[in-house]
């Protein structure tokens, strides 16, 4: 997108591939350069080959603010698009996104490159792709999806390069999306106020969420040392 990264700060990276010994730790660099008004949402992914890691890329958010550009010669409808929560490892999408062309002469689309879990898909009425000459006024359509590596919030986009005259000749639609396991516990710890020894406080309540496609069997709940549960999701 907008942004970009180089081997920076107090202990760089250096060129890649980057070699970590055990406990050790490198940084990066990361600029921001607007092509266009508004909020601009990436994502930095990190590809590794530690073991034990579930899934990469691993990725960091990135998010920023354009101001002072000129108008944008294409237009999205919806203006921005989020996925909500999906389980990590699976896929959601296609969602659709519509892009207009604002102006009042044709515009050829370039490129189009997405970034972190998100991606496009050349499929749909009119899809937008390399290539397409949108027409004054004319339309093409996005096919989204996003398929988390990691658990929490993750900002992304697509990048849509073109040879428009006016306006930026490239701008970014942002992304969206929570990685979630397949069971989640909300909230993750709980903490109790003073209370005396012997007695027994008033009940926490933990919420236990299936995000899985399918039923799951609770096959046990068991609290240790001094907690007990007083009620557990019915039988």
């Amino acid at each position: 997108g907008n942004f970009g990264v180089s081997s920076g700060g107090a202990t760089p990276c250096g060129s890649s591939p980057v070699n970590l010994n055990p406990s050790t730790k490198c940084t990066l660099s990361v600029t921001f350069s607007p092509t266009t008004n508004g909020s601009i949402k990436s994502a930095l992914a990190i590809t590794d080959t530690a073991a034990g890691v579930a899934y990469n890329p691993q990725i960091v958010s990135l998010n920023g603010t354009g101001t002072g550009g000129a108008a944008s010669p294409l237009a999205f409808q919806p203006t921005n698009e989020g996925f909500g929560n999906v389980v990590v490892g699976s896929s959601l999408g296609p969602k659709t996104v519509t892009v207009k062309n604002s102006t009042t002469s044709s515009i050829t689309i370039t490129s189009l490159t997405t970034n972190g879990d998100f991606s496009v898909s050349e499929t749909g009425k009119n899809p937008c792709q390399a290539g397409t000459v949108l027409k004054a006024g004319l339309t093409c359509t996005l096919s989204l999806t996003f398929t988390p590596t990691l658990q929490g919030n993750e900002n992304g986009s697509i990048t849509i390069v073109d040879n428009a005259t006016t306006g930026p000749a490239t701008q970014v639609f942002d992304l969206t999306g929570i990685g979630v396991w397949p069971i989640v516990l909300s909230p993750v710890s709980l903490t109790f106020a003073g209370q005396a020894v012997g007695t027994t406080s008033a009940p926490q309540t933990v919420t236990l969420q299936n995000y899985s496609s399918s039923a799951v069997s609770i096959s046990s709940i068991t609290p240790s040392g001094e907690y007990s549960v007083a009620s557990a999701c019915g039988a």
